[in-house]
């Protein structure tokens, strides 16, 4: 293998790649990142101000592109050049058990169109197992990745309140965002039935503290950012990334496997580029994978040799095992009475954030329900560019005009985010059809399915969002009960799960490979269980946090030994 050798490279460019690249260039890391798709600049090549009816089909795909992105419901033509057509990258399903792959390829993944949700986990996430006896803790306590925490919300910016509830640990916040009036009625319900809603947490910039301008209220920031107040990878960790000197990237950078030398240490990757197909290597002293959960999962798959027969870092058989991500159900659209009629001054599509209920169930006492574990809601409220309610109200002309919009400003919404178990039988292969992508690179075969457990906290979440509803005086305009296809979430975590027993998990505490020292990933895929919060903040924390134990391992020549296993010390 000829051509430089890198201190590290870092396969994603995403919340875990953008993260890990900020901390190793920062401490000295000559740094190679590789991007799977083209560098595509939000605050340039953007459309997100027209309205659909200034575009063909007004906003929606064409026929031909939603065959491309069959699996794919979240791309429109405001974020379709950032999204991977399933026609790129394939994958398979059981025909009974349907899984939708949400995936991005541009600089930046993800974290260019996220919600923005930004949460510490506490130690009822990271203690887990001895709570309620279910899988396996986390190798980690809050006290290990608090510090993490805070370095990411200084550097990304995230507006919230304190608020002092022991399973949401208070962060390093900007000013918080403004509820709006749907929400602050469907509040009066919430603290009726003994819960909390807050102002969610969002990685938005709304002070003077920031390079990056506070955010104006301009609107759908899931259809990428033509500002850079909301936080990307691309806007934030990869510029201040490139200001250190150690960074370099290639875009448009397919890896297909983590090659490895005679002695079993990972060597480098291959990868394909996306435009000439011609194969390539680049070597390094360290492998950081950050490629997201299903996509950092393959790579270990496909990366086998005689050492690794079922996959690399695989001693411990955990690898593609335990699949989780979230259930989204409850998805609720009510009716507030008293803002009927009553049109806002202002455009309220234009808020970046919403509120949020902190989970509440089983805290105190894990046996408090029929199921274990826990869940949150999501709430907005307000006016959008397009009244989607319309479609679910009967009649038609003049006096069907009269009620949508006389509803318009009323409408309060909530769906939630139910942690989903890791159970065995739910986990991602090779396709064992042999079927590849146009690369040549395997295709994966999703396995997961919502369980006992997970239907009957979709039961109580569903009974729970009515009940708050009354308790506000919400009418219910429509209530679909029964949760998301699997993969709705985009939260799929724990493939290649941290854990104190080399037996049980594929990573150490440091998300280092049990089994190839110089081996790191660090997305969610390294999670030992899902919690009932969004993962992006955990994901780059424990990506910052591992970028540091990097440099000290290269600094100490240790990066190629076989460490002590890490304790809760």
């Amino acid at each position: 293998m000829s051509g430089p050798v890198y201190d590290a490279i870092v396969v994603g460019s995403g919340a875990a790649g953008g993260a890990a690249v900020y901390q190793l260039t920062r401490r000295g890391l000559k740094t190679l990142l590789l991007e799977a798709g083209p560098d595509i600049d939000p605050r340039v090549e953007n459309i997100h101000h027209k309205m659909p009816f200034e575009l063909e089909f007004r906003g929606q795909l064409s026929a031909r592109d939603r065959l491309r992105y069959r699996g794919n419901k979240s791309t429109n033509v405001y974020n379709q050049r950032t999204m991977l057509p399933d026609s790129e990258e394939p994958y398979s399903f059981p025909d009974d058990k349907p899984f939708m792959w949400v995936r991005s390829r541009a600089l930046g993944g993800k974290t260019l169109h996220w919600g923005r949700y930004s949460f510490r986990f506490s130690d009822y996430d990271f203690a887990c197992a001895s709570r309620d006896g279910f899988g396996i803790n986390w190798p980690i306590r809050y006290r290990h990745i608090a510090p993490y925490y805070s370095l990411v919300e200084r550097t990304i910016g995230v507006a919230g309140s304190k608020e002092s509830i022991p399973n949401l640990p208070d962060g390093e916040f900007q000013p918080a965002l403004p509820m709006r009036c749907g929400e602050h009625i469907l509040r009066k319900g919430v603290e009726k039935l003994g819960m909390r809603l807050i102002p969610t947490r969002v990685a938005v910039v709304t002070s003077r503290e920031f390079s990056r301008p506070r955010c104006h209220f301009c609107g759908h920031c899931n259809r990428l950012c033509s500002t850079g107040a909301m936080f990307s990878s691309r806007v934030s960790f990869i510029p201040l990334a490139q200001e250190t000197g150690k960074l370099e990237i290639k875009t448009d950078a397919i890896v297909r496997e983590v090659l490895t030398d005679d002695e079993g240490f990972a060597r480098g990757v291959s990868y394909v580029d996306r435009g000439s197909r011609q194969d390539y290597e680049a070597s390094a002293k360290t492998v950081v994978l950050a490629a997201s959960t299903l996509s950092s999962t393959k790579i270990l798959l496909t990366s086998r040799d005689r050492n690794h027969p079922t996959g690399l870092g695989n001693s411990s058989g955990e690898l593609g095992k335990n699949l989780s991500e979230h259930t989204m159900a409850a998805r609720i659209t009510g009716i507030a009475p008293v803002l009927r009629g009553k049109m806002p001054g202002y455009p309220e599509d234009g808020h970046p954030g919403a509120s949020f209920v902190p989970p509440f169930v089983n805290v105190d006492n894990p046996e408090e329900t029929d199921f274990i574990r826990n869940y949150s809601f999501q709430c907005w409220s307000g006016t959008s560019d397009y009244p989607g309610h319309a479609h679910r109200l009967a009649g038609f002309g003049a006096d069907f005009k009269r009620r949508v919009k006389n509803i318009y400003p009323a409408l309060v919404n909530m769906t939630t985010n139910g942690e989903v178990l890791c159970r065995p039988e739910n986990f991602v292969e090779l396709d064992p059809d042999g079927s590849t992508d146009p690369y040549g690179i395997p295709c994966l075969k999703i396995h997961l399915t919502f369980g006992d457990n997970d239907h009957r906290m979709i039961r109580h979440m569903n009974d729970k969002a009515e009940e708050i509803c009354r308790a506000a005086g919400i009418e219910i305009l429509s209530h679909r009960r029964e949760a998301s296809q699997p993969g709705w979430s985009i939260h799929e975590v724990c493939t290649a799960r941290m854990g104190s027993d080399p037996r049980m998990a594929v990573l150490d505490g440091y998300n280092r490979s049990y089994d190839v020292p110089n081996l790191f990933v660090v997305d969610g895929a390294a999670f030992s269980s899902a919690t009932a919060l969004e993962p992006t903040l955990t994901i780059m924390a424990l990506a910052a946090r591992a970028g540091d134990h990097i440099a000290d391992l290269l600094d100490r020549r240790e990066m190629r030994k076989h460490g002590p296993r890490e304790t809760l010390a």
